[in-house]
């Protein structure tokens, strides 16, 4: 997360006050997404919790109301997907098509 948010704070230099809230950014999106999306999970943080979680993150700064739900909203309809196995995507969808496995 470290040089993800070294990079992100160069390519933005007008983003952020300081290259940190892009780290602590990054890690409170990792957070978003394991807690939205772990099915283990029985309480899901709400949008107002994680606008509350990421304030003052910007050198003592609020960021964007509209930006962190913009992130929110991103992150709650949409799953991370590391490394996906196209060919095991396709070898479902293809015993499907074949009627050898359930919709």
């Amino acid at each position: 997360l470290t040089e993800f948010s070294r990079r992100f704070f160069a390519c933005n230099p007008d983003m952020f006050l300081h290259v940190d809230t892009a780290l602590v950014l990054s890690f409170s999106v990792m957070m978003l997404h394991t807690d939205l999306h772990n099915p283990s999970n029985p309480r899901r943080m709400t949008m107002a919790e994680f606008i509350r979680n990421n304030r003052g993150i910007d050198d003592g700064q609020d960021l964007p109301k509209e930006y962190l739900e913009m992130i929110y909203g991103n992150i709650e309809a949409e799953e991370f997907q590391c490394c996906v196995d196209h060919t095991y995507a396709v070898e479902q969808i293809s015993k499907r098509m074949q009627g050898k496995m359930a919709f």
